[in-house]
């Protein structure tokens, strides 16, 4: 498990210096992938609690993505007490907000590590396990948004910091996407019952070939707003759908306008990555499990 997950980071490394190096060299490089980088994809023990050993490894990598962050931090803070100007007050609530997120992200590697000792110490339970997980993976995030977020204030947002998308001028475009990938648009629960298993390994890779591995302009705009409206309490999630990508079903509080589609109040919707729609009723039947990839229009 923890040599998946060192690898799969591993592998985001040469894209991720491609695109900066293209970024560097053309002033009007758009680029045709989320910003901040969303740490992931996250590997996640299936059946068993995660092991203690690689919850430390957790542990050994959030304590070094810390000093990345907080470096970058201080040596900001240090540029700009050298400065002779004035420093603008947009530019010291940046700061603020970045000694924030750092504290934040602190208390979730303390919390982390205080629930791993706990582990350690003798048996407990599996939720014990998942909780330290999200802790430590939390930690990781914070880390590494802060680490982007130096020089783009905008990245902090609280849209931007919990939906994990930004575009230049508020554009989207059609992005190429991996089965592997498809598993961030998933229901953490089917995530952590699929992801790894036959059926699921099988039924993205089919997923993935109906999308044609594009994940559309209109989707990644509907889970940006999505996120938004879940984060403003004008929408939750009930449930999840039966059929791949498994994505989340959700009920509005309020109407919405979501890519452009107004959804009247009290009403369930979700993503349909089939017909690359959005699709929403009163109520959505109801699935006794799990569906193969072609029956749609189901949730579970």
């Amino acid at each position: 498990m923890t040599y998946d997950q060192a690898h799969a980071l591993c592998a985001q490394i040469q894209p991720s210096l491609e695109h900066a190096v293209m970024a560097l060299n053309d002033p009007n490089y758009v680029p045709d992938v989320r910003l901040p980088l969303q740490l992931g994809p996250r590997i996640e023990s299936e059946g068993a609690p995660c092991p203690v050993a690689h919850l430390q490894g957790m542990i050994a990598a959030a304590r070094e993505t810390r000093e990345w962050a907080a470096g970058l931090l201080a040596q900001y803070e240090n540029a700009l007490s050298d400065a002779k100007a004035p420093v603008p007050a947009a530019i010291t609530a940046h700061v603020d907000a970045l000694k924030r997120r750092l504290a934040l992200a602190d208390f979730q590697l303390r919390a982390g590590t205080d629930l791993v000792g706990q582990i350690s110490q003798g048996e407990a339970t599996a939720q014990l396990h998942e909780k330290a997980e999200d802790s430590l993976w939390e930690a990781l995030q914070g880390f590494f948004l802060i680490s982007q977020s130096v020089a783009r204030s905008e990245l902090l947002t609280a849209k931007q910091a919990r939906s994990g998308f930004i575009r230049k001028q508020g554009t989207y475009h059609d992005r190429r996407i991996t089965p592997d990938e498809l598993w961030e648009i998933a229901d953490k629960s089917a995530r952590q019952e699929l992801r790894g298993t036959q059926f699921g390994t099988d039924e993205m890779k089919e997923m993935c070939e109906k999308m044609h591995g594009k994940l559309s302009a209109r989707a990644q705009q509907y889970a940006d707003e999505v996120e938004q409206a879940v984060y403003d309490d004008n929408a939750y999630v009930i449930s999840k759908m039966a059929n791949c990508p498994f994505d989340p079903l959700y009920r509005s509080r309020t109407e919405l306008t979501l890519a452009g589609q107004r959804i009247p109040a009290d009403y369930e919707f979700h993503w349909d990555y089939h017909r690359d729609t959005l699709d929403y009723r009163k109520h959505f039947g109801r699935a006794p499990g799990w569906l193969e990839c072609q029956e749609e229009g189901s949730d579970d």
